[in-house]
């Protein structure tokens, strides 16, 4: 059992450790996995910023903590961009589980290769056939293949007066494109889904990026939907312009939120006061999902 004077020096150690590892959200660019999170909260913000934010593949793949916490949907959606664009080998683990000796050797190797992503044999097939899925799409590749079309081309830019980082999947001469694999590609649902997850502020914020690195602004943004189950269809939408204005004006509200927390130095979670917690009964029903079942309540 510790003694209290090593108790208490074990404590003042674990502080320091996170005071020296802590990274403050002024020293570092925004981008936007980073600013929806001012939709939420600055304090969402603040712990993501706590994240690595190095690109670099030994960083995504050497880090032991990162590497592991990775979700699948994360992995899977690099490799797909990877077969698609050709931008990098993946490299393809076949080990029983993503942990231990075997799995740590595996993954230094892959980084030191330059491999982009680690997948198992399943979700390596599965990425193979749904980048197919996407070079079959005569559409898509007419906007991916373009000659002078620009692949995952990172962007450093100021916006009002904060670093930004951008990286579009795909700029053409007049329009950008993002690249999604989603569960449905019906057009109707994958808007609802897109709605939620701010795709519409993410294009209106690379539209602003490509602006800002000196190019003509895009006159258009596209999205490529592909289902991550057979056949594995593939949707091409465009955003129309109000829609993109709409994102714009969010992304702009968020900036300044996350300058009015930076100035202060403050990151407060949603509320300091006590919400009232009602119900509208005469609003639509609520569904809940249960054993597989949707129920109204």
């Amino acid at each position: 059992m510790l003694d209290a004077d090593t108790i208490e020096q074990t404590g003042e150690l674990a502080g320091v450790m996170r005071a020296a590892a802590f990274v403050d959200p002024r020293d570092i660019p925004t981008r936007f996995t980073l600013l929806k999170q001012m939709a939420e909260c600055p304090a969402k913000y603040l712990d993501a910023c706590q994240r690595d934010q190095d690109d670099s593949l030994a960083s995504r793949l050497g880090g032991a903590t990162h590497a592991r916490d990775r979700k699948e949907m994360y992995r899977f959606g690099t490799a797909v961009h990877a077969f698609t664009f050709e931008t990098g080998e993946v490299a393809v683990f076949t080990g029983a589980r993503r942990a231990g000796k075997e799995w740590d050797a595996f993954r230094a190797d892959a980084a030191d290769r330059g491999c982009v992503e680690i997948l198992n044999v399943r979700e390596n097939a599965l990425a193979l056939e749904v980048s197919a899925a996407i070079r079959r799409n005569k559409t898509a590749m007419r906007l991916l293949d373009e000659d002078a079309v620009e692949r995952e081309k990172r962007i450093d830019w100021e916006w009002l007066t904060k670093a930004c980082r951008s990286t579009p999947d795909a700029r053409g001469r007049t329009y950008i494109v993002d690249l999604k694999t989603t569960q449905s590609a019906n057009p109707t649902l994958f808007v609802r889904q897109g709605a939620r997850l701010y795709y519409h502020c993410q294009a209106a914020l690379y539209r602003r990026a490509v602006e800002a690195a000196g190019h003509p602004a895009p006159s258009d943004a596209y999205v490529i939907a592909v289902e991550k189950s057979p056949p594995y269809p593939v949707t091409v939408m465009r955003f129309v312009e109000d829609t993109l204005d709409l994102g714009d004006r969010m992304t702009r509200l968020w900036m300044e939120r996350l300058l009015q927390c930076e100035v202060a130095n403050a990151w407060p979670e949603y509320s300091a006061a006590i919400v009232d917690f009602a119900i509208d009964a005469d609003a639509s029903p609520f569904v809940v999902e249960i054993d597989g079942e949707k129920i109204e309540v």
